[in-house]
């Protein structure tokens, strides 16, 4: 199976996002070609730049209110993404994914 773009979110603490790197690998194992955008936390940004399998990486600021939620939704919903994952399932990651379903 040929995916263009995949979508991983997970916006929690350090622990979490490096447990993320395993499941990363997989996707790249499954979806060679695809690229992976992966969604953390913006003081996280450095570290989830470093996982294997992520192109690129989305910060979403500490206290990001509603309106930039709602504005990074949308740029996100633009993506085109064949997969999206959200492995925090959270009041936040559920907004930024909304428009994708």
């Amino acid at each position: 199976m040929h995916a263009r773009r995949i979508l991983v979110l997970r916006l929690s603490s350090l622990g979490d996002v490096i447990l993320c790197s395993s499941f990363l690998r997989s996707l790249r194992e499954q979806f060679p070609g695809a690229a992976v955008d992966f969604v953390v936390r913006q003081d996280l940004e450095p570290i989830a730049a470093m996982l294997p399998g992520v192109d690129r990486v989305v910060a979403v600021g500490r206290k990001a209110g509603l309106t930039d939620l709602l504005r990074l939704s949308g740029e996100l919903s633009a993506g085109d993404y064949a997969h999206v994952f959200d492995l925090h399932q959270s009041v936040r990651s559920r907004l930024l994914t909304s428009r994708m379903r």
